[in-house]
C-alpha cells in the first residue's frame, strides 16, 4: 500500500511539472510600464496627481451616520490624468472618482462615503487610487471614532 500512494505521488508531481511548463517563451514586455522600473524620463513626462491631503478625520460621529469628504487634486503632470480605479478596504467605504481624463493644470476630486452603520470604535478606511501615474497607486486614509446611539 505504501508502494502504491509513493507511486501515485511521484507521478502526480511529474505530472505537474509539465503541466506548469509555459510553450509562450516570447512574451512582449514593450506594453508593461512598472512604475517601480520606469526610466526618470518617464517620470517627467507623465501626469501626476497631487492631493490636497492624503487623509481626513471625521471625528467623533454616531453610528449609522454617511459620512462624505471630497479630496481634491490637481494634474501637475504634462499628461492626462486618468484614474482607472478606486477601491477601500471594505464595503462601508465607496468612492466617486472622474471618469474623463484630466487635464494638465485641472483639478479634480474624489468623493469617498463612509457608511457607519455596523461600526463602532476608532475606524481607519484605506483608499488606493489606480492612475496612469508613477507610482500608479495612490493611498488615501479616512478615519472617525463612531459611537453608538
Amino acid at each position: 500500500m505504501r508502494k502504491i500512494l509513493h507511486k501515485i505521488i511521484y507521478i502526480t508531481l511529474i505530472f505537474s511539472l509539465f503541466a506548469c511548463k509555459n510553450s509562450n517563451k516570447n512574451i512582449s514586455t514593450d506594453i508593461v510600464n512598472n512604475p517601480m522600473s520606469a526610466k526618470e524620463s518617464d517620470a517627467k513626462n507623465t501626469a501626476i496627481i497631487e492631493f490636497e491631503k492624503h487623509e481626513h478625520a471625521f471625528g467623533s460621529v454616531e453610528q449609522g451616520e454617511r459620512l462624505s469628504y471630497s479630496f481634491k487634486f490637481k494634474n501637475t503632470g504634462k499628461r492626462d490624468l486618468i484614474i482607472s480605479g478606486v477601491s477601500s478596504t471594505c464595503g462601508c467605504t465607496v468612492a466617486d472618482y472622474p471618469q474623463q481624463p484630466i487635464s494638465p493644470k485641472k483639478e479634480g476630486s474624489i468623493t469617498i462615503i463612509l457608511d457607519t452603520k455596523g461600526l463602532k470604535g476608532f475606524q481607519t478606511k484605506s483608499i488606493i487610487v489606480n492612475a496612469n501615474t508613477i507610482p500608479n497607486q495612490i493611498n488615501l486614509r479616512v478615519t472617525a471614532m463612531v459611537e453608538l446611539p
